[in-house]
């Protein structure tokens, strides 16, 4: 349904969309200022949305979001040139949390303090772009326990929401299915999901594709016929499923350092890098076991991978802590940096975005 034109302004509203959608997120930042008509526009979910897909957004990845630091102190947040890793812009961020995920330009960030009882424990959304967080409210279902979170787009809703998952089974010793807890940004509240979750513990950093949040997993119990997949949730329906991992991969007793889920040509891809030769599986038709092929080998170690780019140059760090890129394509490897002697805790494509600019319930927040 067409929508009205903005008072007193002879186009229509679906034209001003069309333009403000090609801007930067800091001149839609500036305009929303200039009258109430062409705030409502930027407010909108469904316009931010479409930003996300009309503005060039840093499509051919040029430039890089990392965070950096030492094992005992705060992280430092860097804006970095993917071609060689050269420090573009130093973030005044210093956040002591781990990254948990990173969709749309939007960043979750989990406290890491060692207390088990989550409820010590805060979650933040943080988009770097406009430099605004948002602390998440306590989930009044929160209780003690090992719990790992994720965060994912809904569509459909026009709306972020984190994904927590608890597991009282590894605090009590007890067989206890897995709970979950969802937030929802937009109506700035929690609720307990009903769905069952896989008996599989989750790992690692996600991935969100097809609408949902990716995890490895391995088993919780010591059952042998148990064994490790990967974990999805689809953030619109709230249903959980477990795909099974490729037939040919091997078994490692380090799989969260040693397998890391990645999307390579729009499709979910496994990397494993614990052995020489590594290689890199491809799901080739999303949600199908079968269709797993292991496409590319990788003859050498990797000390620690970082980012694969949508060209097939891949991230990763050298024995000598150095950063160097390898093209799984064309097999060609260079040195990127020399010199970054810091421990590289999260690397991903920097994307501007609209998200969190009103917050929870269109509440304004503060910049860091």
């Amino acid at each position: 349904m067409r929508r009205k034109p903005l008072p007193g302004d002879p186009l229509p509203r679906e034209l001003w969309c069309e333009v403000f959608a090609r801007l930067p997120v800091k001149a839609l930042l500036k305009i929303r200022c200039v009258c109430k008509a062409w705030c409502s526009v930027i407010d909108d979910p469904v316009f931010v949305s479409m930003h996300l897909t009309r503005y060039k957004n840093n499509r051919d990845c040029t430039h890089l979001l990392s965070a950096e630091g030492t094992y005992w102190g705060e992280v430092q947040w860097m804006i970095r040139s993917s071609d060689k890793f050269r420090k573009t812009m130093e973030l005044d961020e210093k956040f002591d949390y781990n990254v948990r995920g990173y969709v749309n330009g939007v960043v979750l960030l989990i406290c890491s303090s060692y207390g088990r009882d989550w409820r010590d424990k805060a979650i933040i959304l943080w988009n770097p772009s406009i430099r605004k967080c948002f602390k998440l409210p306590l989930s009044p279902f929160a209780g003690e326990g090992v719990f790992r979170a994720g965060i994912g787009f809904d569509s459909l809703r026009y709306d972020y929401k984190v994904v927590v998952i608890f597991y009282p089974s590894l605090l009590t010793g007890n067989e206890v299915s897995p709970l979950v807890d969802v937030y929802s940004l937009r109506s700035d509240c929690w609720r307990r999901t009903t769905r069952s979750a896989p008996s599989l513990c989750c790992y690692g950093c996600q991935v969100f594709l097809e609408g949902s949040i990716h995890w490895l997993g391995s088993k919780l119990s010591n059952d042998s016929s148990s064994r490790s997949g990967i974990i999805s949730f689809d953030v619109s329906s709230d249903v959980f499923n477990c795909i099974k991992l490729p037939d040919g991969v091997r078994y490692c007793h380090v799989e969260e350092i040693s397998r890391t889920l990645i999307v390579l040509d729009g499709c979910l891809a496994l990397l494993e890098s614990f052995a020489n030769p590594g290689c890199i599986w491809v799901m080739t038709e999303y949600g199908v076991a079968e269709s797993w092929t292991k496409k590319f080998t990788i003859n050498f170690w990797l000390y620690k991978s970082l980012y694969l780019k949508e060209s097939g140059e891949l991230l990763f760090r050298g024995k000598d802590k150095g950063v160097k890129s390898y093209n799984i394509r064309s097999q060609q490897m260079k040195y990127l940096s020399k010199t970054c002697r810091k421990v590289i805790y999260f690397v991903g494509a920097y994307m501007e975005s609209l998200a969190l600019h009103r917050g929870a319930d269109g509440q304004l927040l503060k910049s860091r």
